[in-house]
């Protein structure tokens, strides 16, 4: 029984495929020739160069430390009704994040 029942759906899926390739052959999008179109020949512009840059002065190769002057930014404050969220403008990184909910329930004290 479940030999049959095997070339039956083997038999269904392959009448499925010939009923796709028929639709495909009289609805599906028809096959476009690529044409290969050679370029004319190019026409020779005047690119004006850049200039030589002048040398950096001395001074000027100094770089101060980024950990002495790490910019501190002001702190966006978000606060929805489950979180409280502080937001470092400077990277936009997160700098504090915690759950009004589990402060709620520190609050009100265990339910009894």
């Amino acid at each position: 029984m479940d030999n049959t029942r095997l070339v039956l759906v083997f038999a269904l899926s392959f009448v499925f495929l010939l009923l796709w390739q028929a639709w495909q052959r009289d609805y599906g999008p028809a096959a476009q020739v690529a044409t290969v179109q050679t370029p004319a020949a190019p026409e020779v512009v005047d690119v004006p160069q850049a200039e030589a840059l002048p040398p950096a002065p001395a001074d000027a190769a100094t770089v101060p430390d980024a950990s002495t002057s790490a910019a501190q930014g002001r702190r966006i404050q978000v606060r929805t009704d489950v979180l409280e969220i502080a937001i470092d403008e400077v990277g936009a990184t997160i700098e504090r994040v915690s759950s009004l909910l589990a402060r709620q329930a520190v609050v009100s004290g265990p339910a009894e």
